[in-house]
């Protein structure tokens, strides 16, 4: 009886299925598409090399739509369309002019055999890439002046604003978003004519515009904007944030952090960064780290630090990759510190001779090394052993190690950062 059943099932939903596809009419409104989709009959099935069948626009569109895009903001303004809607209508219109001739230069040759390089990266393929670059600024430009009408302002615009600007008015933005822009430029085509090798005579090009876009700015702006439009700007505060790891500052630590890291830039420009020998910049480096001291106090200065220590940021993806317990790090870290203040109270020992103390090292070194396997496991211990062969081999063979000022600290400006590490101090025993 069920084979009969299920037959005569099949055969009512092919007469069903049938039905619609000849009749799509007679479905009900909220299935139609779906029908008219699936059985548009085969006149209406785009032949394969026609490609997809898109549908036409609603005929109201041809009344709004206009090609410059300024036209098509004031009709739909005046169709009533609300504010977000009409800026994320231009914003893909305005988006896909610019994309059209942004893939046009980043084009690739098909006819360059593959064992060969298209061009050089100072020829003409980095040409293309400045072009490419003006065209993304030519493109926020014209976004920029479209979207000047307060009518077309949103909250996540304004928060954008408010982040960048502070609390200036929209005019002043403006006149600094083109001062920006101007300088980008400038600077960009001074970049592209040095084809890669920057000579004395570039890099004076390079303060020149400096110079005359802080005049600019200071034209523009009171000097307590100014010194905000820096700190909310200025690519210290970009590697700030980067270099930070999970230390959670409050707006007065940042803003004692940034002072720290322009008083260092001070400092190396004064000095001429290029001519330090490594005892003036070990100076400069303790000189910044008594500021921050000073400013954080001894428990944050602390937990700064750590947080922005490239191996503690180590640690922290090593024990994340693992998926290993959330304090793995903070353990690591403290025992990185155990060995630091034990090599040194065995190096200054007054109880032990040379020899003494050398095994006492050696011992304390291998004594880490297990502890790091029991704690990370098979994978994570080897891992982190790399990390930490930068100072446990010199434990292992008789040297006391700090860690005081094991910082990567640098120049910042907006056309370098030159930044170099502060490697872990090493008080070495006599050799036997």
């Amino acid at each position: 009886m069920k084979p009969v059943l299920i037959g005569l099932s099949l055969g009512l939903n092919v007469l069903l299925l049938g039905a619609i596809a000849t009749h799509p009419e007679v479905v009900p409104a909220p299935l139609r598409a779906w029908a008219e989709t699936m059985f548009g009959g085969a006149e209406e099935k785009p032949a394969p090399s026609q490609g997809r069948r898109l549908r036409p626009p609603p005929k109201g569109w041809a009344r709004v739509y206009h090609d410059d895009p300024a036209t098509l903001v004031s009709r739909l303004r005046q169709a009533g369309f609300p504010p977000e809607v009409i800026r994320s209508i231009v914003t893909v219109q305005v988006g896909n002019g610019f994309n059209t001739r942004i893939r046009a230069l980043r084009g690739q040759d098909g006819t360059v055999p593959f064992w060969k390089l298209k061009e050089g990266f100072f020829g003409e393929a980095h040409q293309r890439s400045q072009e490419v670059s003006e065209l993304y600024r030519e493109r926020m430009a014209v976004m920029r002046r479209l979207f000047l009408d307060d009518f077309l302002g949103s909250e996540a615009s304004t928060a954008v604003q408010r982040r960048q600007y502070g609390n200036l008015d929209s005019s002043k933005i403006d006149l600094l978003q083109r001062i920006e822009d101007d300088y980008r430029q400038m600077n960009a085509a001074v970049k592209t004519a040095t084809g890669g090798i920057t000579l004395p005579e570039d890099k004076a090009k390079f303060d020149l515009l400096a110079r005359e876009k802080e005049a600019d700015l200071a034209a523009v702006l009171t000097p307590e904007e100014l010194t905000e439009y820096r700190l909310r700007t200025s690519p210290i505060t970009l590697r700030l944030r980067d270099r930070s790891g999970a230390f959670e500052a409050t707006e007065a630590e940042f803003r004692a952090l940034f002072q720290a890291q322009e008083n260092l830039n001070a400092r190396f420009g004064e000095a001429g960064i290029s001519t330090l020998s490594s005892t003036a910049r070990r100076e400069i480096h303790d000189h910044y780290l008594r500021d921050l001291h000073a400013s954080l106090g001894a428990d944050r200065f602390a937990e700064y630090i750590r947080e922005s220590s490239d191996e503690y940021q180590q640690m922290v993806r090593i024990a994340e990759r693992a998926n290993l317990p959330r304090e793995t790090p903070l353990v690591l870290y403290q025992l990185r510190e155990y060995v630091s203040a034990n090599s040194i109270a065995i190096f200054r020992s007054s109880d032990l001779d040379v020899a003494a103390k050398r095994q006492a090292l050696q011992t304390l070194a291998q004594s880490t090394r297990q502890a790091i396997q029991q704690l990370l496991g098979g994978v994570a211990g080897p891992a982190y052993l790399k990390v930490a062969d930068r100072w446990l081999p010199h434990v292992e063979k008789g040297a006391a190690v700090s860690f005081a000022r094991a910082q990567t600290i640098g120049l910042i400006t907006e056309h370098r950062n030159y930044s170099f590490g502060a490697a872990p101090d090493f008080a070495f025993l006599p050799q036997p």
